[in-house]
């Protein structure tokens, strides 16, 4: 099971998911999550991975497919997470790697 749970914040959405992103639940990415950044035109979405217990392929490319989607509308997406194995996977998409939730406050100011 996957959870989502979505906070807006000084043009910040913070999607915090806590359980298991695999096939099953890449649908709450792809036909919720994505729609609603694109209606909103939100330009910063930070996903915070550290509650995820687990990740298959189809978990990693619909993080693939949100930073594309992210590119095409000129916005940014962070990670926020603790996991090697999920930072070496999604190593060369060239998405800013987060410590904190605050950190995106100093890299909206620079």
């Amino acid at each position: 099971m996957l959870k989502m749970n979505l906070e807006y914040e000084s043009g910040v959405l913070f999607v915090r998911m806590n359980g298991t992103l695999n096939k099953r639940f890449t649908r709450k990415i792809n036909y919720y999550l994505i729609p609603l950044i694109k209606k909103h035109k939100i330009k910063n979405v930070i996903l915070n991975l550290n509650e995820l217990y687990g990740i298959d392929e189809s978990g990693i490319n619909a993080i693939i497919n949100m930073k594309s989607i992210m590119k095409c509308i000129k916005g940014k997406l962070y990670l926020l997470n603790s996991d090697n194995y999920l930072i070496k996977m999604l190593k060369g998409l060239n998405i800013k790697l987060l410590s904190s939730e605050k950190d995106i406050i100093v890299e909206k100011k620079v």
